[in-house]
């Protein structure tokens, strides 16, 4: 029994760690988008 005991906690402790490394992913993505521009340039030639 305490060996389930460890493993949920083990478990639980690994989830935390996957949602808080998702989070922070989905940090860089926002900080990323807000740090990218686009630039269009036309350029028209009359003969």
């Amino acid at each position: 029994m305490i060996r389930n005991d460890v493993v949920a906690t083990e478990r639980k402790d690994a989830n935390a760690a996957a949602a808080a490394a998702a989070a922070a992913d989905d940090d860089d993505d926002a900080i990323t988008a807000a740090a990218t521009t686009t630039t269009t340039t036309t350029t028209t030639t009359t003969a």
